[in-house]
């Protein structure tokens, strides 16, 4: 029998077939709210921060709330797949090498494990040397980088953020570093793929286009 295709981290692209996961507030937000109060509350909201409620909203039966930093919803083995993309960067790095070592866990022996994250080399690269005769300047980098908070926050505006925006990065990472993460997971042979390439299933659904340009993509098998 087949066993489980995970997408930890999934958002409102979620993939037929595959358990998506996610543990976003919003996300909550819509699993407990009735549908004519959901459509209440976009109405009040700004109309940039509307179309993060109303995704969900529209993906919410589709979904799995749970928090991968504290576990995975399956038995050891049960898996043939995982599959997590922009999601690492959004936890401490302790949090990651937990979360990785849970995929190790929940997959079967030979079940391939997928991280896509973006790609900090490629970044400090348009920092130091340009692209396109450009060159990032130090304010473009940190705030490309999402690593740093340019100012404080009001209150309001922060619970807005933690509820309907992507939250800050916490840790960031180009091949190697991610290779060593995963290395130190219990994956002793991760490898670098390109976009929509590699031996994860249905990657025609799973990677993003429009994350195509800023990512790196590694795969390692159980």
């Amino acid at each position: 029998m087949s066993g489980v295709r995970l997408n930890v981290g999934a958002g409102a692209a979620t993939v037929p077939g595959w358990l998506n996961l996610d543990a976003s507030p919003t996300l909550l937000v819509t699993k407990l709210l009735p549908s004519p109060l959901l459509g209440a509350l976009a109405a009040i909201l700004p109309v940039s921060r509307r179309g993060a409620l109303q995704a969900y909203a529209r993906e919410r039966a589709h979904l799995v709330w749970g928090d991968a930093r504290r576990g995975l919803p399956l038995a050891d083995g049960a898996a043939d797949a995982v599959y997590s993309s922009h999601f690492l960067e959004h936890v401490r790095r302790t949090d990651a090498l937990r979360f990785l070592r849970e995929c190790h866990r929940v997959l079967r022996p030979g079940g391939v494990l997928r991280i896509v994250v973006p790609d900090l080399r490629r970044l400090a690269r348009q920092y130091l040397e340009g692209e396109g005769g450009r060159r990032l300047t130090a304010d473009e980098f940190l705030s490309a980088t999402m690593l740093a908070e340019p100012e404080r926050p009001r209150l309001v505006a922060r619970a807005l953020s933690t509820f309907f925006d992507r939250a800050s990065h916490l840790w960031m990472y180009d091949v190697a570093s991610l290779s060593a993460l995963l290395c130190e997971a219990g994956f002793p042979e991760p490898r670098e793929h390109a976009f929509r390439e590699g031996l994860a299933p249905d990657l025609e659904q799973l990677d993003l286009a429009e994350r195509a340009s800023e990512s790196i993509y590694l795969e390692a098998a159980r």
